[in-house]
């Protein structure tokens, strides 16, 4: 039986060659949430199963990020920031490419969205240019790159990708929770909104 301030969610992707099934664990102690999420099923016609473990703010500011693939033991990423945009290694060596980016974007979930739209709220009545720590699990990489941001409705907003020139329109829940990413996610649990103490 979940806590009062626990909560799961799942989604599922599927296109030509990549079927996936998420379940997200998102907790909230004290000021923080907590979010731990396992991706399982196959990825451009290959096995995947990946563990991401993310630690956020109360204002929605990531402090740290893991992900891991439970398959392979030497894909591995693990950074932290500051929340001013500066990141850093396990080490603690500032990876100074990376400088500017508050928000992170995962590609395999529609998670990772929800953080700026939760994080700047209002401010994405006008279209909101943010750096993003992008990582890509179809070649454990990661990089800065650009997005913009715009609220279309009170749960549907606009995203654009500027450096791969893609767009979609993301419909969320009440608390920015994205329902369905368009020929890619789909919510399939809650299916109605999903309530989180403030």
């Amino acid at each position: 039986m979940l806590k009062q301030n626990e909560h799961i969610i799942i989604w599922k992707r599927e296109s030509v060659d990549t079927t996936t099934i998420e379940t997200l664990r998102l907790i909230k102690a004290y000021n923080d949430y907590s979010i731990k999420s396992i991706v399982n099923g196959t990825l451009a016609g290959k096995p995947l199963l990946i563990e991401y473990r993310i630690s956020i703010d109360k204002t929605w500011n990531v402090k740290t990020v893991e992900i891991e693939s439970k398959l392979n033991d030497s894909l591995k990423i693990s950074l932290k920031t500051d929340s001013t945009g500066k990141w850093f290694n396990n080490d603690n060596q500032e990876i100074k490419e990376l400088n500017g980016c508050i928000d992170i974007d995962i590609t395999i979930t529609p998670f990772t969205n929800t953080l700026p739209i939760r994080r700047l709220g209002s401010i994405l009545k006008n279209r909101t240019k943010i750096n993003v720590l992008y990582f890509d699990i179809s070649s454990w990489s990661f990089k800065k790159v650009q997005q913009y941001y715009t609220m279309l409705d009170s749960n549907l907003y606009k995203y654009e990708g500027a450096f791969r020139n893609f767009t979609a329109n993301l419909p969320t829940d009440n608390y920015g929770f994205v329902t369905s990413y368009p020929n890619l996610f789909k919510r399939i649990y809650p299916t109605r909104n999903l309530l989180i103490q403030q």
